[in-house]
C-alpha cells in the first residue's frame, strides 16, 4: 500500500497467479468480472488471494448483466452485447498496465467518461512498460473479442506462454514452491496490521418520539 507501482518482476509473479486462477475458473466455465486491486490479497506467505465472487457467474456461452469496475470494464461490456471469459483477460491487461505504471489506462472524472476512453481505446503507454508487458497489454486489450489474446485457438496457453511470464516456473508456482518477492510481516491469523483503519460508524440511537407515526406500518 506504500508503493505506487511494482517493478515488472514482481508485476508478473501477481499477474501469473491472477492468470492461473482464471483459467482454473473458465476451465469450470465461471467467469469472475470483478477484477482490481481491491480483490487481490497478499496471504501470510506472500502469494496472492482472489476474493470477492459476488460477480461471478457460470455461464454456457454469453450474459448481458453489466457489472465491475468501470476502469476494468471490457467494450462488449458497456456496449451490452453480451460478454463471456474474454471480459476477464481484458481486465487482466488492465491489471498489467495499473501494477506497473501506477494508474489504470483508461481514466476519467466520470464513470461515462471513463467507458467512452475504453470505446475509443486509445492506450498511451507510460515509460514504465518495457516491451514485453507492452506486447501483453495490447493484445490483452484488444477490442474485438474473438482476437483478445486468451480467446484464440490456443486459449489460456497463449498467456501462459508470453515472455512476460519468462522465468516462472508455473508448476512450482501452483505448488507455491517459489520464493514470493514479498512476503508480509504477520503475527498471527488475527493480525490486522497490513490493513489501513477506518473510524466505524456510529449508529445513531432512534428515540421514540410518542407520535406512533409507525402504528399502520
Amino acid at each position: 500500500k506504500t508503493r505506487p507501482r511494482l517493478e515488472e518482476g514482481p508485476a508478473a509473479f501477481y499477474t501469473c497467479q491472477v492468470m492461473l486462477a482464471f483459467d482454473y475458473l473458465h476451465y469450470r466455465n465461471i467467469i469472475y468480472r470483478d477484477l482490481k486491486p481491491e480483490n487481490l490479497m497478499i496471504d501470510q506467505k506472500g502469494f496472492l488471494r482472489v476474493v470477492d465472487f459476488g460477480f461471478a457467474k457460470r455461464i454456457k456461452d454469453r450474459t448481458w448483466t453489466l457489472c465491475g469496475t468501470p476502469e476494468y470494464l471490457a467494450p462488449e461490456t458497456i456496449r451490452n452485447r453480451g460478454h463471456g471469459k474474454g471480459v476477464d483477460w481484458w481486465a487482466l491487461g488492465i491489471l498489467v498496465y495499473e501494477m506497473i505504471s501506477g494508474y489504470p489506462p483508461f481514466c476519467a472524472d466520470s464513470a461515462m467518461g471513463t467507458y467512452k476512453a475504453i470505446l475509443e481505446g486509445n492506450v498511451v503507454f507510460s515509460n514504465y512498460m518495457t516491451f514485453h508487458p507492452t506486447d501483453l497489454v495490447r493484445r490483452l486489450l484488444h477490442p474485438a473479442y474473438a482476437k483478445r489474446l486468451g480467446c484464440l485457438r490456443g486459449g489460456a496457453n497463449d498467456i501462459k506462454t508470453h515472455p512476460f511470464f519468462r522465468g516462472i516456473n508455473q508448476t512450482d508456482l501452483l505448488r507455491m514452491k517459489v520464493t514470493p518477492p514479498f512476503i508480509p510481516e504477520v503475527k498471527d491469523m488475527f493480525d490486522t496490521s497490513n490493513f489501513d483503519t477506518y473510524d466505524e460508524a456510529v449508529e445513531e440511537q432512534y428515540i421514540d418520539d410518542g407520535s406512533d407515526w409507525d402504528k399502520d406500518f
